[in-house]
C-alpha cells in the first residue's frame, strides 16, 4: 500500500462490522489489508467501549485528522 492513502474511517467502520461477525483480528487484517497490530487495536477499542461509534474510535485512536 506504499504511497496509497487510506480512508482511515472506512477501514474502522469495516472492522467494526466484521468484529459482529466475530471475526479474529487476523482474520481481519488479512480480509481488510491491514496490519494485524492496527486490527487489534480498534477491536480493543470497540470491545471496552460499548455503542461507540466510528468517530469515538478515531478519536481514541487520535487518528481523526489524518
Amino acid at each position: 500500500m506504499s504511497g496509497e492513502k487510506i480512508d482511515i474511517a472506512k477501514v474502522v467502520s469495516e472492522v467494526m462490522a466484521d468484529a459482529e461477525k466475530q471475526k479474529s483480528a487476523e482474520e481481519i487484517a488479512k480480509r481488510r489489508k491491514i496490519d494485524v497490530s492496527l486490527a487489534k487495536q480498534i477491536l480493543q477499542i470497540y470491545y471496552t467501549h460499548p455503542g461507540i461509534d466510528v468517530d469515538g474510535v478515531l478519536n481514541r485512536m487520535d487518528l481523526r485528522n489524518l
